[in-house]
């Protein structure tokens, strides 16, 4: 078994930099050694990615990470709580970024620096 998105990504943008799931959004992970699947409810707002505008030209936030980046907001949204069964820490949910960019073919250099991007700032949205 392999991670894999399970629904089509259907999202409208409603502000300029504010994104809605039209449709639930589901993710299916390998990051605890064991499948697990993430829902994301129809409705949810998202920025699709938190990129600074100086680096919007090499990663632009509508590219083939954004169904990575969707799952990343739900689970920094929740502060990695997923219901009552199961919490995830930041590390383990940008892991999860990452694993999503892979499954969805974005090359590994783009994927590896927009990781460790979330690595280095994450904290500050984890926080708020």
């Amino acid at each position: 078994m392999t991670p894999k998105f399970l629904d089509p990504l259907i999202s409208e943008a409603v502000l300029p930099d504010t994104w809605r799931l039209g449709a639930r959004f589901a993710y299916r992970t390998l990051i605890t050694g064991k499948p697990l699947v993430i829902t994301v409810p129809a409705g949810f707002e998202n920025d699709l990615a938190s990129i600074p505008r100086a680096l919007m030209w090499a990663f632009p936030v509508n590219g083939r990470h954004r169904w990575a980046a969707v799952i990343h907001d739900w689970l920094y949204s929740n502060t990695g709580i997923l219901g009552d069964r199961m919490k995830f820490t930041r590390k383990q949910c940008d892991q999860i970024f990452l694993e999503g960019m892979k499954a969805m073919g974005v090359p590994w250099w783009k994927r590896e620096s927009m990781y460790r991007g979330v690595r280095a700032g994450g904290w500050v949205r984890w926080n708020q």
